[in-house]
């Protein structure tokens, strides 16, 4: 198979934050880029229309309990926003600020990161086109950059491995 087969999809890979205080993503995010503008959204639709946007500018969605935002990066440390997004979480990690999930699918995400204490960040889709021009000078992609399938697709292939019965070691 090649990569570019449109029946392979790249889905990005969210993040769900537990245990985070907003001030604390603020300051590690900051520390990763040389500054960052947020822009308040009221849907997802929004979202989505300004993570798809090919400008050049790095963002991501970021939902808590309190906030919906677009975060849009300026000189930030890596050339996607997963790798940028993962220094932070790496930092956040060593400071004992949050622990972290990763996630598929954009709507359980957002829910699950409204709720108290959680924070959800959405990341853009991965461009198939960019994949080789990013290892090499990347040297690698981020963990967790892209899922190759649909969120609904995995969830009832791992709801499917649970339903088949262990078998008896003495058959």
């Amino acid at each position: 198979q090649n990569i570019y087969d449109p029946g392979i999809l790249f889905e990005p890979i969210h993040r769900l934050l537990f245990s985070i205080e907003h001030r604390s993503f603020l300051d590690a995010l900051g520390s990763f880029c040389s500054s960052y503008e947020t822009t308040p959204l009221s849907c997802t639709a929004e979202l989505d229309r300004s993570l798809a946007l090919k400008d050049g500018v790095q963002r991501f969605g970021y939902k808590d309990g309190e906030r919906f935002l677009l975060f849009s990066l300026k000189d930030p440390a890596s050339s996607l926003a997963a790798g940028t997004i993962q220094r932070v979480i790496d930092r956040l990690l060593e400071d004992r600020s949050a622990t972290v999930d990763y996630t598929h699918g954009e709507e359980v995400t957002l829910r699950l990161g409204s709720l108290p204490g959680n924070a959800a960040i959405i990341l853009p889709d991965f461009p198939k086109s960019a994949f080789f021009d990013t290892v090499r000078t990347e040297g690698r992609l981020p963990r967790k950059t892209f899922s190759m399938g649909h969120a609904h697709q995995k969830r009832f292939y791992l709801e499917a491995r649970k339903i088949i019965p262990e078998r008896d070691a003495c058959l």
